[in-house]
């Protein structure tokens, strides 16, 4: 993609932190710290099967015990969480997003099961966000983050964008963001060749984590050859695929239709010698398109109520600037940018679940279970899908055994679900309860803060309608 997924990203900074707070972002919880989920099954991720019949103890921020009820005691003074029936497992990854809302956006993921996001733009305003929802003051998922975005001289997020033109700017940037505490950098489409290769060098010896868009100066082949970690949106296989010219969202779209199918294998092939992740992003190719001639069909969807007015604002704004055409176009090259994914899976590439949200149409929380939707329809199975959006999205971030799974140690990430997600993804939609660093919340009570938001923003709303409508004096 040629020019950023996020539209809106450049106001990000500005924005956090704006605006009335949520009128409640943490419920009250047990004075206990321990908590007992009695008689439950649980899907622990570590193994693809589902135990019957357990109980699983959680001490604080972690999981201190689990094992069949019958052989466990339970502390005395303990809350005590009836799993009859129900299913526990370790929370959701969305591996690409764009947070920094926090009071008002955090709770969209947390209710979805969504307990770990992966930030893609970074500034101090994700790790304070983070700390908030560690200490329960923020209802939030546990949030990863790289440092703000580096890109080439010319960027079209201009000052918001950290722009390198040599080699020693590249590595000076790269610098920067590690003495500031960041352990991932991402890279955009505006650096030259040998910029984009210092500033890899440059993250690599520092041990930092590389996420990256195909540069315009180099080819997805190049990436690869230099085991970036991970590429977002399958940026620059749709140009080695089909041989033209990419550039979001028509022209992108354009070559995915182009794309030859017979050079996939060897492709998929070439991307897991080189130990490259990728992270799909399946919605943003099918929400832009679904609703850009259509979208009072998704403002129409009940989450929209819950959405920040800021966001629904833009977001219809940006509607009237999509081609008409855009629909067709994706669906010419949805086969084969599916097909693609489907190679990359066959050939055991590393794949990641991410959404891209808050781009037009992308809902936070509720659009990583139209991308689990997705990438099951390009023919990926359930219980891996599991996989990538729990220990696989651990193991990417050097954090195995610390989340994604449900074992004694590891960080209490939890969903409590009905029915058995390995065979039906989307029990994964209205999850129970949700607990984020030990810190449990029932569905009910999240339910009633997303329903205050959506009292307060229908207000706002109305407030800017009002005002727009005055006469001037």
């Amino acid at each position: 993609m040629r020019t950023e997924i996020l539209w809106a990203v450049v106001v990000l900074s500005q924005l956090a932190g704006c605006g009335d707070a949520v009128t409640t972002t943490a419920m009250p919880e047990s004075a206990t710290n321990t908590i007992a989920f009695e008689n439950v099954r649980v899907l622990p991720m570590s193994e693809d099967f589902i135990l019957n019949g357990y109980t699983v103890v959680i001490d604080g921020d972690r999981i201190a015990a689990l094992g069949p009820t019958a052989s466990m005691t339970i502390p005395a003074g303990s809350r005590i969480i009836d799993g009859h029936g129900l299913t526990l497992m370790p929370g959701l990854a969305d591996m690409h997003v764009h947070y920094s809302l926090g009071d008002e956006e955090g709770v969209l993921f947390v209710v979805n099961g969504v307990t770990t996001v992966r930030n893609m733009w970074g500034t101090t305003e994700q790790i304070r966000l983070d700390v908030r929802a560690k200490n329960g003051d923020l209802i939030g998922p546990h949030v990863y983050t790289t440092g703000p975005l580096i890109d080439g001289p010319n960027s079209i997020w201009g000052d918001d964008a950290v722009t390198i033109e040599s080699p020693q700017a590249a590595i000076g940037a790269v610098e920067s963001q590690h003495a500031s505490g960041y352990s991932m950098i991402k890279l955009y489409e505006g650096i030259d060749s040998d910029s984009y290769r210092a500033a890899v060098g440059a993250a690599k010896e520092r041990g930092m984590k590389i996420a990256s868009h195909t540069p315009e100066s180099m080819t997805v082949e190049e990436l690869l050859d230099l085991q970036v970690d991970s590429i977002e949106h399958l940026d620059g296989y749709e140009t080695a695929l089909s041989g033209v010219k990419s550039g979001f969202p028509l022209a992108t779209l354009n070559a995915w239709q182009h794309a030859e199918t017979s050079r996939m294998e060897a492709l998929a092939k070439r991307t897991v010698d080189a130990g490259v992740w990728n992270t799909a992003t399946l919605t943003v190719y099918t929400q832009l398109p679904k609703y850009s001639n259509a979208a009072e069909n998704f403002f129409a969807r009940p989450e929209v109520r819950y959405v920040p007015p800021m966001w629904v604002g833009f977001w219809q704004k940006q509607q009237a600037f999509m081609p008409p055409e855009l629909l067709s176009v994706a669906k010419a090259g949805a086969t084969a940018r599916n097909q693609f994914v489907k190679s990359l899976y066959d050939a055991g590439a590393n794949l990641l679940v991410g959404t891209d949200t808050p781009n037009p149409f992308i809902v936070e929380g509720y659009s990583f279970h139209d991308e689990l939707d997705n990438l099951s329809n390009a023919g990926i199975p359930n219980d891996d899908l599991l996989r990538m959006a729990t220990v696989e999205a651990a193991r990417f971030l050097g954090e195995e055994g610390e989340f994604g799974v449900v074992t004694k140690g590891a960080r209490a990430d939890l969903i409590l679900v009905r029915g058995d997600p390995l065979i039906d993804l989307s029990v994964l939609r209205e999850p129970v309860g949700v607990m984020v660093n030990g810190h449990w919340y029932e569905r009910r009570d999240l339910q009633k803060i997303l329903e205050a938001n959506a009292i307060r923003f229908e207000r706002e709303i109305q407030q800017m309608q009002e005002q727009s409508e005055s006469p001037s004096e």
